[in-house]
């Protein structure tokens, strides 16, 4: 699955597509399901130019109802060339997801000590294209994942995120 802005070159939609048509069909054991609003068009090109028949183009979604469709994933990709914060990273994560994601900064700081994804180089559908065979022929793997997806998760809580923004505040007005 993959959830974002359908932005084809900064989220790396076009690696994405290139690389799930290029895993032979008897291992697409599901559909690759894409979730987001932008240039819709140019994402159906893509599908059209390769071929591929198992790419669902879902839209645009609520939040809630983005995070429901994510939970019930397999796994996350997040192809992105480049990001500030990654958030999709992180909501992917906090549902204990399974996670491919490209080796760029934000991600490698987040998933790279904590081993808690699979990162590719950006840009690279050889490689996107060997991780998702990987993800999708072993089920222990996605396992292992997952498991190291919800440790790192759980401290990405929206009150975890108010006990730290109270405290840094409360620092602030003792003068330290």
């Amino acid at each position: 699955m993959y959830v974002g802005r359908l932005d084809i070159k900064i989220k790396g939609l076009d690696v994405l597509i290139n690389a799930w048509s290029k895993v032979p069909a008897s291992k697409r054991w599901l559909p690759l399901r894409i979730i987001g609003d932008g240039d819709r068009e140019g994402v159906e090109q893509l599908i059209q130019q390769t071929g591929v028949r198992d790419v669902q183009l879902m839209g645009r979604c609520s939040h809630e109802e983005a995070m429901r469709h994510m939970a019930r994933a397999a796994f996350v990709c997040i192809p992105s060339r480049m990001e500030g914060c990654g958030l999709v990273l992180y909501e992917a994560l906090a549902l204990g997801k399974p996670v491919i994601a490209s080796a760029i900064p934000a991600f490698r700081k987040l998933a790279a000590p904590l081993d808690a994804a699979m990162l590719v180089r950006a840009g690279d559908t050889k490689a996107l294209q060997a991780s998702l065979e990987t993800m999708m022929a072993d089920a222990e793997l996605r396992l292992r994942l997952a498991d190291r997806a919800e440790r790192v998760g759980r401290q990405f809580t929206w009150e975890r995120a108010a006990f730290e923004q109270d405290a840094f505040y409360r620092q602030v007005l003792a003068g330290h």
